[in-house]
């Protein structure tokens, strides 16, 4: 399946950006993507109170160190506003977010830049503006992580992971709960002599949390799927395991389906067959955990393969993400599709001809849903790049890709050089009834701005600091963005 064209619109970036013709009040849908010269890639988005969306994830060319937390906000037609990046000397990644009740952010991750010794669970608290507040880390002398991240209902936050400081195998399960102001009250580790993880944890309707992971520890050392539910106290309500006898089961992602409190919880399976291929895998389990229905998909090449489903869409379907290798454009491309309990109704997949990955995927206040990952494609890629697709509720109909050989074919417009130190020049090949430009700072900030554009224009850069600019051109119905370098 292949994504399916709205509008053409055209964009020219190293920092591509694609964008909806719908007004804003309609459902939006588009692709964007964002990036430098390093490895820059999304793990968790989310959207924000005033209708935009924040990415977390890291970033590999904006750093203190080897790798710093990236933070960036997306504007709700697809164009970077701003980003920031948090870190040390080391490798500092964040891999979930929340937006707090006073708009505040909270990022939860890892960090070997500060803490007590090899990796610690990372959390940092952010104004809206993305300038940080308070940074704490957790964990022991060994390597501890946190993989994501809810509010409680006591306006705390709840992180779940894995960690090796002082577990009772190789890795257990970490389940690390603090006050709002990121105190630790409570933790707990869960596991056996294997490897034990979690991976995604939720709020229930009952105030309750729930953490979903993998362990190999108790049935099945190849693997099964588990759930563990606490209150905010940290009282053990219980622990249960899925999966297939000497099968390989990985658990990914699950939720809570508000309408009769069962789970949704989504892996990958080995074959039957005892090959290497894997299946995409649906379970649904009433409020006990009691098995209600078993789905499994498969095709060719599916081989470590990544699923997720956090997203209730109504009358009892959910959204899941695929990560394919048989479908699509490319050598692994995003997946979406709705299903109605065990029952596959709707999906379409995005991408470009390299691999695209989404990491997570959540509703949107529009009723659709808005997902981050990577693509090694597009124009502009160096390496990884933020990958970000917006989709309306029915997942058809986003704006195709349009790379820069179709800019060039069409020669509206020319921004260069895209390396200078003090002037930049704009030729415009055709008449507009509308146009407008301005320049913008990494943090978002506008530097400059004028209207109604010449067909030829010089536009003097030789007062900016040295970095990194965006170039944004809105001619009618079309927007061209390029990033710039300015240096002396």
């Amino acid at each position: 399946m292949k994504a399916f064209g709205l509008k053409k619109i055209t964009t020219l970036s190293i920092a591509l950006l694609l964008f909806s013709n719908n007004c804003l009040n309609a459902q939006q849908k588009w692709f964007s993507k964002f990036g430098w010269w390093g490895v820059d890639i999304g793990y968790d988005v989310i959207e924000t109170y005033d209708g935009h969306y924040i990415v977390t994830g890291y970033t590999g060319s904006f750093t203190h160190g080897n790798s710093d937390v990236l933070l960036s906000k997306v504007h709700n037609t697809g164009w970077e506003m701003w980003t920031k990046h948090i870190g040390g000397i080391n490798n500092d990644v964040g891999k979930a977010i929340v937006q707090t009740f006073d708009t505040a952010f909270v990022i939860a991750g890892y960090t070997n830049s500060y803490g007590n010794g090899g990796y610690d669970g990372y959390l940092i608290k952010l104004n809206r503006n993305g300038d940080t507040i308070w940074t704490k880390t957790f964990g022991g002398s060994d390597w501890d992580f946190f993989n994501d991240l809810r509010i409680t209902s006591d306006s705390g936050f709840v992180m779940v992971g894995y960690t090796y400081s002082n577990s009772k195998g190789g890795k257990d399960m970490w389940i690390v709960k603090t006050d709002s102001l990121g105190n630790l009250q409570w933790e707990k580790r869960i596991g056996g002599i294997n490897d034990d993880e979690g991976v995604s944890v939720e709020i229930l309707q009952d105030k309750r949390i729930a953490c979903f992971g993998t362990t190999y520890s108790f049935s099945d050392p190849k693997g099964n799927y588990c759930l563990f539910k606490t209150n905010n106290n940290g009282d053990s309500l219980f622990f249960k395991e899925w999966g297939y006898p000497n099968l390989t089961d990985i658990g990914y992602d699950f939720f809570e389906r508000p309408t009769d409190k069962a789970f949704v919880i989504c892996g990958t399976s080995q074959s039957n067959f005892g090959t290497d291929t894997t299946y995409y895998h649906q379970m649904v389990l009433d409020s006990l955990c009691n098995v209600l229905g078993d789905i499994k998909e498969t095709g060719n090449k599916l081989k470590n393969q990544i699923i997720y489903t956090n997203a209730y869409f109504n009358a009892g379907k959910h959204y899941v993400v695929y990560d394919r290798a048989d479908y699509g454009q490319g050598k692994r491309d995003a997946s979406f599709y709705i299903f109605s309990g065990p029952w596959f109704i709707t999906g379409n997949t995005y991408g470009s001809d390299e691999d695209d990955v989404i990491f997570s995927c959540k509703r949107t206040s529009d009723k659709g849903l808005i997902a981050v990952g990577y693509t090694k494609g597009f124009f502009g890629t160096i390496q990884e790049d933020v990958f970000i697709v917006k989709l309306d509720s029915t997942l058809f109909g986003a704006v195709k890709v349009v790379d820069v050989q179709d800019f060039n074919k069409t020669s509206v417009c020319k921004i260069y050089p895209t390396v200078t130190s003090d002037k930049i020049f704009i030729e415009l090949t055709k008449n507009y009834s509308f146009s407008e430009l301005f320049i913008q700072d990494t943090q978002g900030r506008t530097l400059f701005y004028q209207q109604a554009l010449d067909a030829k224009e010089t536009i003097d850069v030789s007062t900016f600091e040295e970095g990194i600019y965006f170039i944004n051109i809105v001619m009618d119905e079309e927007k061209y963005t390029i990033k710039i370098l300015r240096k002396n």
